[in-house]
Parts: C-alpha cells; sequence; structure tokens
C-alpha cells in the first residue's frame, strides 16, 4: 500500500507546495490534526496564524507560516487553500 499521499498548498497567486508527502500537520480552529496517507476524508478551517508542517517523499521536514485557509483530505490526497502570513501583511 502506497505510504504517501498528494499535497496541494494553493495562496493566492502561487502554488506554495504540490507533491508527495509522508505526514502534514495544521492546526484547524479546533485543534491540530495530522494526516499520514489514506486518511479518512475531512474539511476544516485553518486558525490564523498557524504553522503547517509536513514531511516530504524523502523525508524532508518542511514548514509554511498562514494567515488562515481551508484544508480538505479525499482520496488519498489533502489540498490546502490558504493565505500566507507574508501576504496578509502587505
Amino acid at each position: 500500500m502506497k505510504t504517501t499521499f498528494e499535497l496541494t498548498i494553493v495562496a493566492r497567486d502561487r502554488m506554495a507546495y504540490h507533491g508527495q508527502a509522508q505526514v502534514c500537520t495544521v492546526v484547524g480552529t479546533t485543534g491540530s490534526r495530522s494526516f499520514e496517507a489514506h486518511h479518512e476524508k475531512f474539511l476544516a478551517v485553518l486558525a490564523s496564524p498557524s504553522l503547517v508542517t509536513f514531511r516530504d517523499e524523502a523525508g524532508q521536514e518542511k514548514q509554511v507560516r498562514i494567515a488562515g485557509g481551508l484544508a480538505g483530505f479525499t482520496n488519498n490526497a489533502c489540498s490546502l487553500v490558504v493565505e500566507l502570513e507574508d501576504e496578509a501583511r502587505s
């Protein structure tokens, strides 16, 4: 069974990340949630400000600072539509 999932992080004017991930942790308005491959369907409003942390296919940990957004997981794919923290300040 596949141990990664497709992770897409989309900001207002650019793709912040698109690729395979082993795990992704987000902070929603009701607490934090971590996703791994084949997670159940999920939809959440992301907290502002917060940090999205994920481990890519090679095992390298990466972080994206956000100022809120939406997260969804379905069909072994996680999509985050976010406002990047640096864009929120401008």
